[in-house]
């Protein structure tokens, strides 16, 4: 209706005294667009045996307590200030739609057949504490502008509580949803507390919290899913237990998320979720743990502390440095990637559990070899460095042998002559001649990669003179050690990096 045929069809006064009188007498109610005044107290009547209907109305005095509503009862777009339905009792219908409260309590309340608050709004705190809700449930697109409280109620049917916006906190503690629960879109400014409640399914796909989430000893029987979801305070869903499959993918939590000590035989899924501090996993029971393409901010750290995760889906790439060190979790990480046949991953996670190891270790003997270990041979998993520290002694040592002018160059040439021997007969006999040559750039280096890969050289030797040419045989020899280590250290690191899973 317009402001301008409102303008021209103000509201009716009726009194509450005829709306009583007309219930007492069993008589069905009907009103539209009229304002009731004085005070509509229905507490000292049992039962309501026919429809009440009152739409598009303002009271601003009602007492509903403790009543009984055989038939439908709708209050669609009616306005009440002042209002009170505790332990009241809807066996029919109860239609709330674009309802106004101003101060209203529902406190064991018990609606037995479909009821429906879409579209309503509360404007200060409400109570819903010990209702009961037999049937579908509807709260699609209210308004809580208070705290709205619904400790310790039953949904024992489907509950809708899409695009529900809270002003302020949501109590959803000790709550069994029976039927399955969509939150999904649902805006929470505050904090939203599901402590201890169970649910038959549920759907929070979309949803905002603003302040803490609180989902710790929860039990979810059926699908969670909690897609696209964001959390700006904690989300806390220590001890919870999950039945099946629970879903965060591309869920952003922007604050610390605890799942410490849950139980899951099926998949956790935070494929695609952002994690900007905290994931905490640990003591969790989880059969698999997805994590591809999430992503990690810069204070973001995963804790697997005593956890016992059968699959650990994460590429090493997107998580390290962002496990927080614990040897026996790194070492359940390494199988992990073996488990998974990422057997770069697996080599790659070791390699950080080692260097963090050190770290941590007090300086001893044991320290100092380990640490030679991670210089010269990567832990026995890269065979690059080891590789390196060849290629770059081979040049070193090639680059010495240039500037001191170390090596000889001979090149064999062979004569083959015609000589007379006994009763007339000739033979042939070879000389063999060896002519030095100047030596060229690249001989020092040919010679300092021969040395050191085999020790077997054809044209290219040290000199033994230390006075004329500086001596450089001992060189040579320490250069051919080396080569002897080096060679060693690389092919045991390809045996294990590539051979050996």
């Amino acid at each position: 209706m317009t402001e301008n045929a409102l303008a021209f069809n103000p509201p009716q006064e009726i009194p509450a005294s005829e709306i009583i009188d007309q219930i007492g007498n069993g008589l069905p109610v009907y009103y539209d667009n009229v304002t009731i005044t004085g005070s509509l107290n229905l507490s000292e009547i049992n039962k309501v045996t026919n429809s009440l209907e009152i739409v598009n109305s303002t009271i601003s005095e009602s007492n509903f307590d403790g009543i009984d509503f055989e038939k439908d009862v709708v209050f669609w777009g009616t306005s009440f200030r002042n209002a009170s339905f505790k332990n009241t009792s809807f066996s029919a219908n109860a239609d709330f739609i674009n309802t106004s409260f101003t101060n209203v309590s529902f406190v064991e309340a018990a609606f037995n057949q479909p009821v429906f608050f879409d579209g309503a709004k509360f404007r200060e705190r409400v109570s819903f504490e010990d209702s009961r809700f037999q049937k579908d449930t509807f709260f699609s697109w209210a308004w809580f502008l208070g705290d709205a409280d619904f400790n310790y109620t039953q949904f024992n049917y489907y509950s809708y509580f899409v695009g529900t916006k809270f002003l302020e906190n949501a109590h959803f503690s000790d709550v069994k949803f029976g039927g399955f629960l969509d939150f999904s879109s649902a805006i929470i400014n505050h904090d939203a507390n599901f402590l201890r409640s169970e649910f038959g399914g549920a759907g929070f796909d979309d949803v905002f919290v603003g302040g803490l989430a609180q989902f710790g000893l929860t039990r979810f029987y059926r699908l969670t899913s909690i897609e696209s979801a964001l959390f700006a305070g904690e989300a806390d869903f220590n001890l919870a237990r999950f039945d099946d499959t629970v879903s965060f993918s591309n869920t952003d939590f922007k604050n610390n998320a605890f799942f410490g000590a849950i139980k899951l035989d099926r998949y956790l899924n935070f494929m695609g979720a952002n994690f900007e501090k905290k994931l905490v996993l640990k003591g969790s029971q989880i059969h698999i743990v997805l994590l591809e393409n999430a992503t990690f901010g810069r204070e973001a750290m995963v804790v697997l502390d005593d956890a016992d995760i059968g699959i650990f889906r994460a590429p090493w790439q997107s998580i390290v440095g962002h496990i927080n060190y614990n040897g026996a979790a790194y070492l359940s990480l390494v199988k992990n990637y073996k488990d998974l046949e990422w057997y770069g991953d697996s080599n790659d996670c070791y390699y950080t559990y080692r260097k963090l190891s050190q770290d941590h270790e007090p300086f001893s003997l044991m320290k100092l070899l380990d640490y030679l270990t991670w210089i010269f041979y990567g832990y026995g998993i890269k065979p690059e460095i080891p590789l390196c520290w060849s290629i770059s002694i081979i040049l070193v040592f090639g680059a010495i042998y240039w500037s001191k002018r170390s090596l000889r160059k001979f090149i064999r040439t062979e004569t083959i002559k015609i000589v007379p021997i006994n009763d007339g007969r000739y033979e042939a006999q070879i000389d063999t001649t060896l002519i030095e040559h100047p030596i060229t750039s690249i001989d020092p280096f040919l010679f300092s990669l021969s040395n050191f890969t085999s020790g077997w050289t054809t044209f290219l030797y040290p000199f033994t003179d230390f006075k004329t040419k500086g001596g450089h045989t001992h060189m040579a020899i320490i250069e051919r050690i080396l080569g002897s280590v080096f060679i060693s250290l690389i092919l045991a690191a390809i045996i294990k990096t590539y051979l050996i899973k």
